[in-house]
């Protein structure tokens, strides 16, 4: 295998493994390791008999050839386990920096990254992997999924501050330092920083300014799998405001559920879909605010054909693939810039910039969405679907290729920076 194309190393189903199929179309992957990918039948009988199991059951496939695959299933079934039991963010953290160390040494260990391949692996499970690309003289990819964990931890003191009777304080342990210099470790080992949105870009230049060079920001894309646009024109009823993500307090749905208790109930229907902290559950018990709990995926196009908005007034992100899963559906998307979404202000949704309190400012984005509904129908899913993230991931990365090239041979014509 000495084709110099990528091995991608990824945890998880991260975007329906959209990037290693992309990377296969282009002819640019050389193999792909992950954790859960084509368990054997004995495997996929454990997994379905967890609690958990059927989510990762059912992501035990994806559209790569096996023999470009290597899966690291024990991993992957201990990863899931360890997450289920891990009940503070500190145990969490933990598990988090035992999982990207693991895996990332595994595949280091491998011989894929030493039959001359170049690395594409994703933060907090890099450190490993692109120590070996370095050392062989190959590329090192790293896509940041989510602003760096100081970042992070800074916005959430900054709302304990605005809002303390609320937001619980957070804490920096030992964990979470772990897992910062981890990724900052990461930064200084990679040729190439992919950032899904300038949120992301912004924060990591605002950590260290000498690796702006190396960052791209790459917006994501969504398969809409053919539904239609279904403009939203109902403003002589309720508005169906729908949120849909789990844990909450990081996506601000407390932001959200203080806002619903200050809009009028006859106007305004709130759907909260997904794993939700019971702390924030407890914020509201409104006869116009349902929670439905954790749903499968292809159940959510049930809750976008409901809604009129998505709200996701998040504190931090990456680029929050559901603002683009509701656009491709038609719902304008009531945001935060730290959502890092493709929402364009005033024209397919509304941008929160947290200029003030973040709730009287989310309170009267919802008042004015409902108003100007009609308005808010200029969507282009041209630029956030699918194939046009795919463009964008394969423009860049032919372009880093070039450039290795044109080093590497002198009298080579010289590639821009990506």
């Amino acid at each position: 295998m000495n084709s110099r194309g990528f091995v991608i190393a990824m945890l998880g189903a991260r975007r329906h493994y959209a990037v290693p199929a992309i990377l296969h179309r282009a002819g640019l992957l050389d193999r792909f390791h992950s954790d859960l990918l084509y368990l054997s039948p004995p495997m996929i009988g454990i997994a379905r008999a967890l609690p958990f199991g059927r989510r990762i059951a059912s992501r035990s496939s994806c559209d790569i050839p096996r023999e470009r695959l290597h899966a690291h299933p024990w991993l992957g079934v201990q990863y899931a386990i360890r997450r289920r039991i891990a009940h503070t963010r500190e145990r969490q953290i933990e598990t988090y920096v035992w999982a990207g160390r693991t895996f990332g040494s595994a595949v280091a260990r491998s011989a894929d990254l030493k039959n001359g391949s170049h690395a594409y692996a994703f933060h907090g499970a890099a450190k490993e992997i692109l120590e070996i690309a370095r050392e062989r003289a190959s590329l090192a990819v790293l896509e940041q999924t989510i602003a760096p964990l100081r970042s992070e931890h800074q916005l959430y003191v900054r709302e304990a501050a605005m809002l303390p009777n609320l937001f619980p304080m957070p804490a920096w342990t030992k964990a979470h330092e772990a897992l910062a210099e981890r990724e900052e470790q990461e930064w200084h080992l990679a040729d190439l920083i992919l950032c899904g949105s300038d949120f992301v870009r912004m924060q990591m230049t605002a950590r260290n300014a000498t690796i702006g060079s190396k960052l791209a920001v790459v917006p994501y894309g969504f398969q809409s799998a053919g539904h239609a646009l279904h403009p939203r024109k109902r403003t002589d009823r309720q508005i169906h405001v729908l949120f849909a993500g789990n844990d909450g307090w990081r996506k601000g749905l407390h932001r959200l559920l203080i806002a619903a208790g200050r809009l009028p109930k006859d106007r305004f229907s709130f759907r909260i879909v997904g794993e939700i902290d019971p702390r924030i559950r407890q914020m509201s018990r409104a006869s116009n605010v349902s929670f439905i709990g954790s749903v499968p995926r292809p159940s959510m196009a049930d809750h976008f054909l409901w809604a009129d908005l998505l709200c996701l007034p998040s504190l931090c992100e990456g680029s929050a693939m559901v603002t683009y899963e509701a656009l491709s559906f038609g719902v304008p998307v009531v945001t935060t810039v730290a959502a890092g979404s493709p929402v364009r202000h005033g024209v397919d949704g509304w941008i929160i910039r947290d200029r003030g309190a973040p709730t009287d400012e989310l309170t009267s984005a919802l008042f004015e969405c409902a108003d100007r509904l009609h308005e808010l129908q200029n969507f282009n899913p041209e630029a956030y679907s699918l194939e046009a993230y795919e463009r964008r991931l394969t423009n860049c990365l032919h372009t880093l290729l070039e450039r290795d090239r044109a080093h590497a041979d002198p009298d080579a014509p010289r590639a821009q920076s990506v």
